[in-house]
């Protein structure tokens, strides 16, 4: 029953946050995309794999959150830039929101402040157009 609440509470103040747009208006400010981040998101929106884009693209340090697309090269992470190389390509959520830690690194659970999804919109460079959500459903 307390993890139940504990979760419930955790998500609505998740929402609360999320809802109240705080940190995502920045995100609709335009800036210049570099040709590799162009590729990037049109990589994304075409279903391309991580591996072939982590491959094809490895010196941009990008993640996913909420269907946002962040390049995180020119950030320094006051946890250590080996928590950026480990999140590389893979959706952050889980760990911007405190649920979980980057699994090769023991000990990594934090829920990120407001600040942090401030300084996080600053890193945006586009949504993921034309996703398909693929869903497991047992017979």
């Amino acid at each position: 029953m307390i993890i139940a609440i504990g979760i419930a509470f955790e998500y609505k103040s998740i929402t609360e946050f999320k809802d109240k747009g705080l940190w995502l208006e920045s995100l609709k400010e335009k800036q210049t995309l570099s040709e590799s981040q162009k590729k990037l998101l049109q990589m994304l929106s075409e279903g391309g794999s991580t591996e072939k884009i982590l491959s094809e693209l490895p010196h941009l340090k990008w993640v996913i959150l909420d269907n946002n697309v962040y390049d995180l090269g020119n950030f320094f992470h006051p946890g250590g830039n080996f928590i950026i190389e480990a999140a590389r390509g893979r959706e952050v959520g889980r760990f911007l929101y405190g649920s979980y830690g980057i699994e090769s690194i023991p000990g990594t659970e934090h829920k990120h402040s407001k600040k942090a999804f401030e300084i996080l919109a600053k890193c945006y460079i586009g949504p993921i157009q034309n996703t398909t959500f693929i869903y497991k459903v047992d017979e």
